[in-house]
């Protein structure tokens, strides 16, 4: 268990129980606690914690236990696969979560699952290139995901635990993890403490209340307050997707019994619908950037966005800039403008930023720097730091979008060239500007 840190609608759990009992073997179920992940740091890892407490709690009640090792799966798991008949594993989507599952599976002798429960429809199944924009990928989606019902998972008479050995473990210098997964643990993890943890509790629990309290209370709003940062109009379900305590078919079979799913032939006719809007994002826009990750290899990079975007940079990389910022400016939101700097403020103490505030703090990114290509990987820096749904597709797709990903040109002016503007006049006249900013700097 890795990608998918939870027990509802968690397919690889339910696969791995279901052989179990059809063969009446014992099933371990392990999660890798890798201090050593990439651009993880004591923000990211608290509300991972979180998740893994509540996945431990949800096993013992199914009569399973979580075993936690200290290490990387590419050590790890091998190990442990020494003495299994069959590996099932989640699916991950990023470079790095791709490599180990492929290496691990190479590593083991046993027959190696690999089921994928973070996406309403397989990536490859979707399509097979990558797709130009949210246009061409939409009626694909809508159409294959038109799903079932999904089965709650239950448990299974003749599936008990198994407690791999040790030995190998301890051999290879891994720790078996005791106790009830929390945030206590940040204390003596070797992790970068620089970022400190937000109050925000992550885990399946959170996530499920959120859903159940949005679906309840914000999703009839959701078309007209998503864009204004001072209504909180947005899900707020972006971490609890991106650390995998939540499905996104658990908000797709919630949609269709209660109504609100839109099927495929009735959904350009359902733009009126709140929730053809959320469906859109959480179903459409998601399944893009998963899409735009895994078919782009250099999608990190200046060279991952589209050819007419880098051209209409390099075109315009010599005009000249009213303000030119430093990272650490940038990074201590110490620019002139309030709302950039609010923003900024906003990802730095809550670990959140806006969904419509983002893409105008990337536009700014870009129009403020001397180097297009260092804006992007700036603000990359800058979001994979501090955000929570940072390093997730998502967010590198979103981030790119700011610098004409899976949009369109536009009139050409001046630094942006063909790429789409923002300005604060514009966030003025849809939004209280003054209360947004006075939210994150009040006044002295």
């Amino acid at each position: 268990m890795q990608a998918s840190v939870r027990v509802q609608d968690n397919l690889a759990l339910q696969e791995a129980m279901s052989l179990a009992g059809e063969r009446g073997l014992d099933l371990a179920v392990l999660f890798c606690l890798d201090a050593g992940y990439p651009e993880a740091n004591e923000r990211s890892f608290a509300f991972l914690l979180d998740g893994l407490g509540d996945v431990s709690a949800g096993l013992a009640k199914l009569g399973l236990k979580l075993t936690i090792v200290a290490g990387s799966p590419l050590e790890a798991v091998p190990l442990a696969a020494r003495q299994a008949a069959v590996l099932v594993t989640d699916q991950g989507y990023m470079p790095l979560q791709r490599r180990w599952r492929q290496q691990i599976s190479e590593a083991v002798k046993c027959p190696v699952i690999l089921v994928e429960d973070n996406i309403s429809v397989p990536v490859g199944v979707s399509s097979d290139h990558e797709e130009w924009t949210a246009a061409t990928l939409r009626p694909k989606l809508m159409r294959l995901a038109d799903l079932e019902p999904l089965p709650v998972p239950l448990p299974f008479p003749n599936c008990r635990f198994w407690a791999p050995a040790v030995s190998a473990w301890s051999e290879a210098g891994l720790k078996v993890l005791e106790g009830m997964p929390s945030r206590s643990w940040l204390d003596w993890l070797p992790i970068d403490h620089g970022v400190p943890a937000t109050n925000l509790a992550g885990g399946e629990s959170a996530a499920l209340h959120r859903w159940s309290s949005f679906m309840q209370v914000g999703l009839e709003r959701y078309d007209t307050d998503r864009n204004d940062p001072n209504l909180e109009g947005s899900s707020g379900l972006a971490p609890y997707l991106h650390f995998g305590h939540l499905s996104p078919l658990t908000l797709l079979r919630d949609l269709k019994a209660s109504g609100r799913w839109v099927p495929a032939v009735s959904y350009r006719r359902a733009g009126e619908d709140p929730a053809s809007k959320f469906l859109d994002e959480v179903l459409v826009r998601r399944e893009l950037s998963i899409n735009f990750v895994w078919y782009n290899p250099v999608f990190a990079t200046f060279q991952g966005l589209p050819e007419w975007a880098r051209r209409t940079l390099g075109q315009h990389k010599a005009d000249q800039r009213e303000y030119v910022y430093s990272d650490r400016d940038w990074e201590t939101a110490r620019t002139h403008d309030e709302a950039w700097n609010a923003a900024q403020t906003q990802l730095v103490t809550t670990g959140i930023m806006h969904g419509y505030m983002r893409m105008y703090w990337g536009k700014k990114l870009l129009e403020w720097n001397s180097e297009p290509a260092q804006a992007l990987e700036l603000a990359l820096r800058l979001n994979n730091r501090y955000a929570l749904d940072g390093r997730d597709p998502n967010s590198y797709a979103g981030v790119a979008w700011c610098f004409g990903k899976h949009d369109r040109p536009w009139a050409e002016r001046s630094v942006y060239g063909l790429v789409r503007c923002m300005t604060s006049g514009g966030l003025a006249r849809k939004f209280d500007l003054r209360a947004y900013v006075e939210r994150f700097i009040p006044p002295s």
